[in-house]
């Protein structure tokens, strides 16, 4: 897996886990979770932890009528 396949895979990731489309104050935060991954072989469980783990995540706004 190339490093461009593991960004756009984690920026795709990151729309659907926030709800909205990635901005550019969130690449810092794709970077960091494409390098961890790569640390742990590129495996889409490191991909998933790192967005969970991330503030754009868990200081996400939910807006009314979504969980």
């Amino acid at each position: 897996r190339t490093e461009a396949f593991v960004t756009t895979a984690t920026e795709k990731l990151m729309i659907y886990a926030l709800g909205r489309p990635v901005h550019h104050y969130d690449l810092p935060t794709v970077r960091s979770v494409v390098r961890r991954a790569g640390r742990e072989g590129n495996r889409f469980s490191a991909l998933v932890l790192g967005i969970v783990e991330s503030d754009a995540f868990q200081k996400r706004i939910r807006r009314s009528g979504t969980s």
